[in-house]
This record gives C-alpha cells, sequence and structure tokens, in this order.
C-alpha cells in the first residue's frame, strides 16, 4: 500500500476545506406561519428579521417574504441591524422575488424617538423593504424611518413613505449607497413639518452617495444635508413637490 506524504496530506486537506468555508447560507423570514425556533428555511421560515440576522454570517442571504411587520406598544425600533458582514461579503437582506414586506409602526406610541429600520453595523445589504407609520415622538426629539450609523452598506430599493420622521437619514457613517430608493409623504407634525425630509446625510464622513432615487411630496426638503460634515453625493435623483403638507397645498 502506497502512502501519501505529509505535505500533499496539508494540501489536500486546504483543498477540500477551503470551498466548505467559502459556501454561503440561505435563510427565510416570514411575517406570518413563521417560527423562531424553526430552522430558517423556506419551508420553516424564522418569523423576525431579528432571529434572521441572529442565524446570518458574512455572505449570506436573509430572504424576507411579503406581509406585514406591524409593531404596536411603547417600542422605539422596528429592526435594529447590528452584525456586520465584511468587504466582498455583505450580509444580505433582501425581499422575496416579487414580493414586498412592509414594516408599519403605525400603532406604536413610543416612549422616545423611533427608528423604522436601524442600521448601526457595516457591510449589510437591505433591498426591496417597505417602511411607514413611523411616529413623532412627542418629547420633541425627531424620529427616523431608515436611519444609517455605519459605513460600506448599500439601501436598493426602499419604499420609506408616510412617517412622522425624515425618510432616509445618514447620520454617520461612510461609503453607504442609497440606491433607488423612494422617500415620499413624510411630515413632521412636532415641527409644523419642519424635519420632514426624504433623504438626508448629515455624517462626518465621506464617500456617501445616493444614486437614482426620488424624495418628493414630503413637507420639509426632498434632499436634505444642512449638518454634513462630510461628501454627500447625489446622482441621477429627483426631488419634487416638497416643501408642503402632503396631499395639500399649504
Amino acid at each position: 500500500m502506497s502512502l501519501m506524504h505529509p505535505d500533499k496530506i496539508g494540501t489536500a486537506l486546504v483543498v477540500l476545506l477551503v470551498p466548505l468555508s467559502l459556501h454561503a447560507a440561505t435563510y427565510y423570514v416570514a411575517p406570518s406561519g413563521g417560527s423562531d425556533s424553526a430552522a430558517g428555511t423556506e419551508a420553516a421560515p424564522f418569523a423576525t428579521v431579528g432571529r434572521g440576522q441572529t442565524a446570518a454570517s458574512a455572505g449570506d442571504t436573509v430572504y424576507i417574504r411579503g406581509g406585514t411587520f406591524a409593531f404596536s406598544g411603547s417600542g422605539t425600533l422596528g429592526v435594529g441591524f447590528t452584525k456586520s458582514g465584511s468587504a466582498g461579503a455583505l450580509i444580505k437582506y433582501f425581499a422575496y422575488p416579487g414580493e414586498t414586506p412592509v414594516f408599519d409602526l403605525t400603532n406604536l406610541n413610543p416612549s422616545n424617538r423611533v427608528t423604522g429600520l436601524s442600521v448601526q453595523c457595516n457591510y449589510v445589504h437591505l433591498r426591496g423593504l417597505e417602511v411607514k407609520g413611523v411616529p413623532q415622538y412627542t418629547g420633541g426629539s425627531d424620529s427616523w424611518g431608515v436611519r444609517i450609523q455605519g459605513s460600506n452598506n448599500i439601501l436598493e430599493n426602499l419604499n420609506v413613505h408616510h412617517n412622522e420622521a425624515p425618510g432616509i437619514f445618514i447620520t454617520s457613517g461612510a461609503n453607504n449607497l442609497v440606491l433607488n430608493c423612494d422617500s415620499h409623504h413624510n411630515y413632521d407634525p412636532a415641527e409644523g413639518g419642519g424635519s420632514g425630509d426624504g433623504i438626508g446625510c448629515h455624517s462626518s464622513g465621506g464617500g456617501n452617495v445616493m444614486r437614482g432615487c426620488r424624495g418628493y411630496d414630503n413637507s420639509d426638503d426632498g434632499f436634505d444635508f444642512i449638518n454634513a460634515a462630510g461628501s454627500c453625493k447625489v446622482e441621477q435623483s429627483w426631488a419634487f413637490r416638497n416643501g408642503y403638507v402632503p396631499g395639500t397645498s399649504s
């Protein structure tokens, strides 16, 4: 019997193990019929995006089925994204093909400022999600529809609307891409409409880009950069019918 040289054994193990370590996993979340104790497969999905985040690692994809994730009570957060991917291996949270997941915060009675989707991490990619109904906190602090506080993230094809808050805002972080997103009909009642912006960038970090986006029918600005110390670039985007109470000529 011939024996393999030890060096060749080590090489063989590397060849066998590397493809396994690079294999990306796929998980599923459904607003109805899911369970956070399930396997997270298409047939047995998780119930919450938070559970999907716990399971996912860099390079993995979490598909979110269509339907409504409704929030109530005194909470202040819809979904918090806190786990980072890595360069070339973003964690992806995608709408299931042909379906629209809706995050509806209309029925919250918050104890503080509210954020619909909070991205406090790096290298994640959100796509095809809808956010609405984020309430303004009567204590006087602004809420946010979608808030970015990280770097190297992609927000794609988001529909953020009818919030009592700015729609999509980069408050810190660098090199984020907001791609083909709509933010509209946002109205801030606490300030007479004064902070109802569509898309904003107030970060000290640079390289943030808004491309192919539309900010319209918002009570304040379509795009807002009033406190931006870092660079914010807008490409091939539109702002129209802003500065009115949505749906009126006031």
